[in-house]
């Protein structure tokens, strides 16, 4: 009799025997699991909230959404190396990696080496998928479709052989305006330019080009699974834009010519978009940069050696000469709150969110509203730092800028710790993990690890407090999050001597 057959890379879902195989071996699962799977499978890139699983997949069969968490970690492991699962931002799951499906006459052939028991299905399950098709989701064998790409882009400084001082702007500023005509999605997010210098600073990596073993630091202490250098050569009229685009497994090399500066990084924007599976890109009738400032550009480099009283004195003098350059005046206020020097470092964030709102730079906005938050907790100011996140939140959400909203729901979160609302806490920091999985940043995710474990331990359990430690520990381990470390041993210690 012939067998449905999935298959994914080395794995085979026969869908009548209830079993996985990879390269021919049987794997363990559950009925729960391949229950989801099932649906999953047979309804590739939609999007199951824990609530669908549990009512419609399950039909009530499983506990809580406990069990939903556990099943989606079991189908993670199981297809490691892979990643079929992704976490939308909302926090329902969606599949992704593409397959193929036939009929097999023989299947017991690929099973010899294992179990060769008929399995049924639960009557819930089969009952799951019946509802489903009554509710007008249509069951469908799908052909193979190329998945586009999760997690992360980053694009990093360009560098330029072009010696005319006219020129000079180009690592930040052709960088920035690059990254800006690149589109996220709720799968993928785009790096910011400033992101990317701190991803840089955490890394300790130079502002300069990156050999292949730097690279791959990038990506071991990120959640990218595209990295862009480029240099740009050649002569005015006469743009070569030169490109290498890094994933995991390789990298791809590649020129752009055009004798406009403009449509050069166009057709470049296209290149990456076509790589990441979007195939669009933001074509805004200005495309002027703040990034395009050799004041900028220098204070970016004090910065990220982390001399920030250089970058505060610097900054200081210079934009008397470009008041308006929006972003140099966060970049000021972030490195005077970083020596703690709160009072005056709110002053110089309210003065840059009224710069950046006056031109409707909302990509600004939710970074400087973050940041203002940031100062207002410090000063004690609860209530305004609550309703100041909510703007950084708004504003990021309004733009996907998945980083900053995750960064801006860990604030809110830090918020309501400071006004003892645990549990509230507790989902915010929770929520945050969620938005850095669609990134899929591991710095991001470790630091809300450590948020949790401090939380718990403070409300006495145990159990919770090695968990949370334990995955934030793995993380950093195993990522090399070398600025986590010391924040990492120093909590380990907190822990031993009591």
């Amino acid at each position: 009799m012939k067998q449905k057959i999935y298959q994914v890379d080395g794995f085979k879902v026969y869908i009548d025997k209830g079993l996985v195989t990879h390269n021919g071996k049987p794997l363990a699962i559950d009925d729960t699991s391949f229950a989801l799977l099932l649906a999953f499978m047979h309804h590739p890139e939609k999007p199951f909230s824990r609530e669908e699983i549990l009512t419609s997949v399950w039909k009530g069969q499983a506990r809580d959404a406990g069990d939903v968490d556990q099943a989606i970690a079991t189908l993670k492991a199981l297809f490691k190396g892979v990643d079929p699962i992704h976490t939308l931002p909302d926090g329902r799951y969606i599949w992704i990696v593409a397959y193929s499906q036939w009929l097999d006459e023989d299947p017991d052939e690929e099973l010899s080496a294992g179990r060769k028991a008929k399995w049924q299905a639960p009557w819930w399950a089969v009952a799951a998928v019946f509802a489903m098709v009554v509710s007008g989701i249509s069951l469908f064998w799908p052909t193979p479709t190329k998945a586009s790409l999760t997690g992360a882009v980053i694009i990093l400084p360009v560098s330029t052989e072009m010696d005319d001082q006219d020129y000079r702007w180009v690592r930040y500023g052709a960088m920035d305006m690059l990254i800006r005509r690149l589109e996220p999605t709720v799968r993928l997010g785009i790096y910011q330019t400033g992101d990317v210098i701190d991803v840089l600073r955490r890394a300790k990596l130079p502002l300069r080009t990156l050999n292949n073993q730097e690279i791959l630091k990038i990506f071991a202490v990120t959640g990218a699974n595209l990295i862009v250098q480029t240099q740009l050569k050649g002569q005015a009229d006469d743009y070569q834009l030169h490109y290498t685009l890094f994933n995991r497994n390789g990298q791809q090399q590649g020129v752009v010519l055009d004798q406009n500066f403009d449509r050069t990084l166009d057709k470049l924007a296209r290149v990456i978009s076509t790589k990441t599976g979007n195939g669009r890109i933001r074509v805004p009738d200005d495309f002027q940069s703040d990034f395009k400032s050799e004041m900028l550009a220098q204070a970016l480099g004090f910065y990220q050696q982390e001399e920030y009283s250089r970058t505060e004195s610097f900054l200081e003098e210079k934009l008397t000469q470009e008041e308006n350059n929006v972003s140099a005046w966060r970049l000021y206020g972030q490195a005077v709150l970083v020596q703690d020097k709160v009072e005056k470092a709110a002053d110089v964030l309210n003065q840059a969110y009224a710069k950046a709102e006056a031109v409707g730079n909302m990509q600004e906005m939710a970074r400087i509203a973050f940041w203002q938050a940031a100062a207002l907790l410090k000063m004690d100011k609860v209530a305004p730092a609550f309703a100041v996140t909510e703007r950084a939140i708004a504003h990021s959400k309004a733009i996907d800028d998945w980083l900053y909203l995750a960064y801006s729901i860990e604030l809110k979160g830090h918020v309501h710790l400071a006004q003892n609302q645990q549990d509230k806490a507790d989902a915010l920091y929770l929520e945050a993990i969620r938005y850095h999985e669609v990134i899929e940043c591991p710095y991001g995710e470790a630091i809300n690890y450590l948020n949790l474990a401090r939380l718990w331990k403070d409300r006495g359990d145990d159990d919770k407090v090695k968990n949370y430690t334990e995955k934030a520990r793995v993380l950093i381990t195993e990522r090399t999050l070398n600025t986590l470390s010391f924040e990492l041993n120093e909590w380990l210690k907190n822990l031993r001597t009591e």
